[in-house]
Order: C-alpha cells, then sequence, then structure tokens
C-alpha cells in the first residue's frame, strides 16, 4: 500500500487530516483490489471450504500441500479441465489426472505400499477395486459432508467411507450409421449371433472399470454369460481392440460399424461432422450402469489436499460438471443436460452388484487373458 507523505507546511489542519483520510482510505481500497486479484480472497475460499465442513485449518494445509494426484477415473477431457482450473484458483491447490486401466492402477497402489514411496492421492475404480483397496489396506476412510444421505443413485457404496460412486456411467453400443442400421442393434446377443455381419469392435474388459463392469453385468443376466463372452472372441466379424482411442477413431472413420461396451460420456470425444455420424444404442432399451468410485489412497502424501479434492467432486458444484461431462451424477437434485445419459430416463437398466463382480471376477479375466493375452 502506498503511503503519500503530508507536508507540515499546509496550513489548514483540517484540510490535512482529510488529506491524510482519503489517502488512507485509497490505499486500503487498492490493497483490498490487490488481493482480490490475487486469489479470489482467503475469506473467499474458507466459505467454500466450511461448505464442505472441513474447516479452514484442513484448507490452509492443502494450500501448502499445493497439489493432488488422482489416478484412474474416466472424466470428460474437457470437465476434468475446468475441475483443474476451479482447483487451482479457488484452492491453489494443483489438480493432476492420469488415466490409468483399473488393474494396472491396483497394481501401481501395491508397488507404491510395498516400495513405501507413495505419489497417488486419490482413485477412481470400479466397484470391486475399491473393495479389493479396502481389503488390502491401500486405502483410507474418508466421508465428506452429507456422506451416505447424498449418494441417492448408488446402488452400493462402503457405509465407512473407503470406497462411492462419484458417478455412474450409461453403456451401450456406439455405432456408425453409414455403416449400420442402429435398429439393428436389438440386444447384446445381435453382435454375437451372427445376426450383424458388418465388423464391430469389442472392448477389453480389462482395459478399464468399464469394460469390466460391463462383462460382469452381462454374466448377471440370464441369457448371458461365459459362453458370450467367448461367443464374442470366436466371431470372426468382432475385433477386439485394446486401446479406446484407437477404437472410436476407427469407428468415425467407417472402418467398423460398431464398438462396444461405450461409455455415454465418450460421445463427447467425437467431435464436428463425425459426431453426426455416431448414434449410441442402449440394446432392448437397457442400458448397463457401471459405476466408477472414488477412493483416496492409505498414506496420501497430499491428505487434506485430497480431501478438499473428494469433497469437491461429491458437492453439487462438481457433481453438477460430473452431469455436464455425459455421465450421470451420483446426487439426483443434479439436473443431467441430455436425459439419455441419465438412468433415470430409462424404466429398466442393468445394475452392475458387487456380489455379482465378485462371482464372475474369474471368468472374465480369464476371457480378458484368452483373448486379450492380459
Amino acid at each position: 500500500m502506498s503511503i503519500f507523505p503530508v507536508r507540515a507546511v499546509v496550513a489548514n489542519r483540517r484540510r490535512a487530516a482529510a488529506l491524510v483520510l482519503a489517502v488512507v482510505l485509497a490505499g486500503a481500497l487498492a490493497a483490498c483490489g490487490d488481493d482480490a486479484k490475487s486469489g479470489a480472497g482467503s475469506a473467499g475460499t474458507s466459505s467454500q471450504a466450511d461448505d464442505f465442513g472441513l474447516g479452514a485449518d484442513v484448507l490452509a494445509k492443502a494450500r501448502d500441500e499445493g497439489s493432488v494426484n488422482h489416478v484412474g477415473s474416466t472424466l470428460n477431457p474437457d470437465i476434468a479441465k475446468q475441475m483443474q482450473n476451479i482447483m487451482k484458483d479457488r484452492y491453489g491447490i494443483k489438480l493432476s489426472i492420469t488415466p490409468l486401466r483399473a488393474a494396472e492402477t491396483l497394481e501401481r497402489l501395491r508397488a507404491e505400499q510395498r516400495a513405501g514411496n507413495r505419489t497417488v492421492d486419490t482413485v477412481g475404480l470400479g466397484v470391486q477395486y475399491g473393495e479389493i483397496m479396502k481389503k488390502e489396506g491401500l486405502s483410507e476412510a474418508f466421508k465428506p459432508t452429507g456422506f451416505p444421505g447424498f449418494l441417492t443413485k448408488a446402488a452400493e457404496f462402503d457405509e465407512d467411507g473407503f470406497w462411492y460412486p462419484f458417478q455412474l456411467t450409461l453403456y451401450g453400443v456406439a455405432v456408425n450409421k453409414s455403416k449400420l442400421d442402429p435398429s439393428k442393434v436389438s440386444d447384446w446377443w445381435s453382435l454375437a449371433d451372427g445376426s450383424i455381419t458388418e465388423p464391430v469392435i469389442f472392448a477389453d474388459p480389462l482395459l478399464g472399470s468399464g469394460g469390466f463392469t460391463w462383462a460382469v453385468a452381462m454374466e448377471g443376466e440370464e441369457k448371458y454369460g461365459a459362453s458370450y463372452l467367448n461367443t464374442l472372441g470366436e466371431r470372426s466379424n468382432v475385433q477386439l481392440g485394446p486401446v479406446h482411442a484407437d477404437n472410436v477413431a476407427r469407428l468415425v472413420r467407417g472402418d467398423v460399424a460398431a464398438y462396444f461396451p461405450f461409455g455415454a460420456f465418450s460421445i463427447g470425444e467425437i467431435k464436428g461432422s463425425g459426431r453426426d455420424r455416431v448414434e449410441l444404442v442402449f440394446p432392448g432399451g437397457k442400458p448397463y450402469i457401471g459405476p466408477a468410485n472414488l477412493s483416496m489412497t492409505k498414506g496420501a502424501p497430499h491428505a487434506n489436499a485430497a480431501k478438499v479434492w473428494m469433497s469437491f467432486l461429491m458437492s453439487e458444484e462438481g457433481q453438477t460438471l460430473v452431469a455436464k461431462g455425459g455421465l450421470t451424477p451420483a446426487r439426483s437434485n443434479i439436473k443431467v443436460p441430455d436425459p439419455k445419459s441419465d438412468m433415470a430416463h430409462y424404466t429398466e437398466v442393468i445394475e452392475t452388484r458387487l456380489d455379482n463382480v465378485i462371482a464372475n471376477h474369474e471368468q472374465v479375466e480369464a476371457f480378458s487373458q484368452k483373448y486379450f493375452g492380459r
């Protein structure tokens, strides 16, 4: 703040006093303006943290930590960028989001635990991995304010706060309309029984938690099971695609007629004229639900920043961004821009339950090993 000297030679003391007061007030106002520009004010940040129920002490420690490393979740890239900007501008926390296959994320956590060199703070994985992390001592319980009351769309969660869904993805079949009439995808078997002869891509179930939960969801359906997966693997027109980005590119180009399982959020990855050529179909009118669960790691190097990040992601603001990214948020009071990406839009859905995942885990892994070499 600048201080301008008041010369003693000013004859009118009243006028001099007024001048001093004006200068001091102007300087104070300027300093306030500088504070507002530099960090949106610490008071504004504290009130946001208080909304989370974390308190100023946790927020201050989180700002000192300065970063949080999140691994494994699938978020719309544009939405992820918005979240990173908010975390940096509002809380002074650099948010790093590293997409990684679920199985690889789990192995990374195990390796870091053995080495005693932890780098991951939070993860977003499928339902079975949250339970595995809890049993192996890889996660730390954290309950955001309002837990579990806000989990109004979650079929399952850990009551102790070791894992809980932050989003639920609707999965179906992405069809290139110039290559295949979407109405031909009448149910999941139509992709495996020979009624569709055009080339299609099937994703590795271990590519991510979405593919895995799709496979076990199919296991839970009465007319599907391991025989369905094996039939897919043996069909000559079914190509096995381990890399998601490559699968999407081939679909848009028309190299293949369909790609599955395909998450509703991935539609946002298709830009320009390619978007008009692709339609997301839910066979039989029933999407299956693949939850992505949030967990804090045991011994997280930035534990306070992790709490701020997790609280933001589960807040109404964070969940609204999740919805804008084409995902079903865990909170039912959040308006979803595209109803077709909201599970509430459908009279029937296929939900992935933890007991079903555990019961069929080995069969799905065996399929992936046989056909994808994993």
